[in-house]
């Protein structure tokens, strides 16, 4: 995994915290509301389907079309945080979330190139966790 590229979704992650002024989980397991799905607001909703929708078109055959995959998702979850209006549980649900997801761009950008479609393919998975979790 690149380095460089934990460094910076980790300082975007911080960044995004330190607006919102308390504490978020950054780690564990994804967890439901009571049982129910955790409300979330119009950018996140909009920003994970956007992901899915890239993934269902990407042909990501090579190292190149995997790091300008990658830093497309890099640019939607920057964007995500720097405009996240959720608070709470949810929103420190949704930062497990965003965790996982950066985790996943991140391998599928060193992935090797007989890895790139298990990375994509659990980089699909993680995405698929927010309408699981998220209404």
């Amino acid at each position: 995994m690149n380095k460089l590229t934990i460094l910076i979704a980790l300082a975007f992650f911080v960044g995004a915290c330190h607006e919102h002024a308390h504490e978020h989980a950054v780690g564990g397991e994804l967890k439901l509301n009571a049982g129910k799905k955790w409300p979330a607001d119009a950018i996140t909703r909009d920003t994970y389907t956007a992901i899915g929708k890239d993934l269902g078109a990407a042909k990501i055959t090579d190292n190149a079309t995997a790091q300008k995959f990658a830093s497309m998702q890099d640019k939607r979850i920057a964007d995500l945080l720097k405009g996240c209006t959720m608070t709470g549980e949810a929103h420190n649900q949704l930062h497990v979330l965003i965790a996982k997801t950066s985790a996943d761009v991140a391998a599928l950008r060193s992935a090797r190139p007989d890895q790139l479609e298990p990375a994509t393919a659990q980089l699909r998975a993680t995405v698929g966790l927010f309408g699981k979790y998220f209404e």
